[in-house]
């Protein structure tokens, strides 16, 4: 499992998984090569327990790459990270080729939680089995950002985490873009941040708020660690 998600009125809880399941023809036979470019998001009601499950087709598979991030923007569309570990940062520099924002949305999509038959490595999938819709909504290596290029500004390699921030004062939605270090102290973590203007989308975001949690998460003198005062 590589992305949650909460939906705004935190009811229902997304999973998104990395790359495709052993059981749907996830590895090369014999080999720990990659193969399928179907993975699963499933859909968890928390009040019930009750689940479905649909099929995310990614644009591609090996050399680290597959989703790393879902976030809501409503009950049915999400962003999604899809992206390559290469970057001119890493230990082994190499061109990125791939780091992609989604947008996706599960309405239509097949509801595969019942199916006891494996997902193909490729297309087509079974007759009768509809993936969740999925466009472009950022390119990172668009060049007028300039993260592509082997300079100080050159994007990480681990692209892997997406946030909503408050709306600014003109309108615009605020989104969080953020990388994983791995740990190594030498790698610096970097935070993109982009302005969304819903009138220029082709489509609106319809971006719901969160729902928001009241009080403190742990009763007072139970705190572990508090920054700031």
């Amino acid at each position: 499992m590589e992305g949650l998600a909460i939906s705004p009125d935190g009811s229902t809880l997304f999973g998104m998984m990395q790359n495709a399941l052993l059981q749907d023809n996830a590895l090369m036979p014999g080999t720990v090569d990659r193969q399928s470019v179907f993975t699963r998001i499933i859909k968890i009601d928390l009040a019930t327990g009750g689940t479905q499950e649909y099929v995310y087709q990614l644009d591609a598979f090996n050399r680290g790459q597959g989703v790393s991030e879902i976030l809501a923007i409503n009950d049915h569309e999400f962003l999604v990270i899809e992206r390559d570990n290469r970057s001119w940062t890493s230990a082994e520099p190499q061109a990125p080729t791939r780091k992609w924002i989604y947008r996706i949305d599960i309405t239509g999509a097949t509801d595969i939680s019942g199916r006891t038959e494996p997902l193909p490595a490729a297309a087509p999938l079974p007759a009768g089995v509809t993936p969740v819709q999925k466009s472009v909504f950022i390119n990172l290596l668009e060049p007028d950002f300039g993260l592509h290029l082997n300079n100080a500004s050159a994007i990480a390699e681990k692209i892997e985490g997406l946030a909503w921030g408050p709306d600014l004062p003109d309108g615009k939605h605020l989104l969080y873009v953020i990388s994983d270090n791995d740990l190594i102290t030498a790698n610096a973590t970097q935070i993109f941040a982009f302005a969304i203007d819903d009138t220029k989308l082709a489509t609106p975001l319809n971006l719901e708020p969160p729902v928001l949690l009241h009080g403190p998460m742990y009763p007072p003198g139970q705190l572990t660690k508090q920054i700031g005062k």
